[in-house]
């Protein structure tokens, strides 16, 4: 329930800042958030290997877990489809949708079914540094390349 609350808070925190902030601000901060959540998860999973710090892993995991949520709620979760709507030229765009949200949907399904081999692989640990470093991408990605569109029309960014 805690998780469903905050991932409801954080929608509404996005809706309210999309327009005036910016949608590239609400980006960096939902993956740098991602990041940091991912390596608090890591950092838990590491806690169980030392008996006297064990005790701080579950809280620390359940702490990790919603702030994932939470900033993934504020800007990849929402944005993504929106984005895609304003980047692509008009002539373009619904294909550009259409393969941006099939692709979405597609390797979220992928990370799905291998998830548990990927935590056999890697250990718990080890799995949840590896989506720390893809967040971390995705970080200097929209630093980079994602543009600002708050306050420009769509035939000015076709």
């Amino acid at each position: 329930m805690t998780i469903g609350v905050a991932k409801t808070v954080f929608i509404l925190i996005a809706t309210c800042y999309l327009d005036t902030s910016g949608r590239r601000p609400l980006l960096l901060i939902s993956s740098f958030g991602m990041t940091a959540s991912m390596l608090m998860l890591a950092g838990s999973f590491l806690l169980l290997n030392f008996a006297s710090a064990a005790g701080f892993a579950a809280p620390f995991a359940v702490l990790g877990s919603i702030s994932f949520v939470s900033f993934f709620s504020m800007g990849f979760g929402p944005m993504s489809g929106l984005l895609a709507s304003e980047i692509f030229p008009l002539r373009l765009r619904a294909q550009g949708v259409s393969l941006s949200m099939a692709m979405n949907r597609l390797l979220s399904g992928i990370l799905s079914l291998t998830f548990l081999s990927i935590i056999h692989a890697l250990s718990p640990a080890g799995t949840f540094f590896l989506f720390a470093g893809v967040s971390t991408i995705a970080t200097v990605f929209v630093y980079l390349v994602i543009p600002e569109t708050k306050g420009r029309s769509l035939e000015e960014l076709s």
